[in-house]
């Protein structure tokens, strides 16, 4: 059985580990450039706030056994193009104000999730995710792209 007090803790630390980390980062940081398809540090936090709002819908579809999986050199590419025209603007602030309304949305969606829907899922992006596995899902991406920040914005 699924603990889902335990999830939401999760998902409340990593809310609180974004905060920080966006509120550390420099406008000298924000311009850096990451290791990651080349993208700044700015658009690396874009691109976590946008993508934590795409679980309420992948819970739902996995709830009834569908993904998305578009073709992977079409979905990077849109990926990469995305996240660079959608951070074009970002600010610290803003990209916190994404996040918190993304944050809110996945707690509304832990809520209402059902004891015998957790392990249905779907292959998604070429994986196979639970609805268990997609709330695990913005902690692991945060890890990832925190990581990549923190390489060249280590902070104090």
């Amino acid at each position: 059985m699924t603990d889902r007090e335990a999830l939401r803790a999760e998902l409340e630390a990593t809310r609180a580990a974004y905060t920080r980390l966006a509120d550390r980062l420099t406008p000298a940081d924000w311009r850096l450039t990451t290791s990651n398809s080349a993208w700044t540090v700015g658009q690396l936090m874009w691109h976590l706030a946008w993508a934590a709002g795409f679980v309420p819908s992948g819970v739902a579809g996995a709830k009834r056994g569908r993904g998305f999986n578009p073709p992977p050199a079409i979905a990077d590419r849109i990926n990469v193009l995305y996240t660079r025209w959608g951070a074009r603007n970002a600010t610290p602030a803003s990209v916190k104000r994404r996040y918190d309304n993304a944050h809110a949305n996945v707690l509304t969606t832990l809520a209402g999730v059902k004891d015998d829907e957790w392990e249905r899922g779907a292959k998604t992006f070429g994986d196979y995710l639970t609805v268990e596995g997609l709330f695990h899902s913005v902690t692991n991406h945060f890890r990832e792209h925190a990581a990549d920040i923190t390489r060249v914005a280590p902070g104090e």
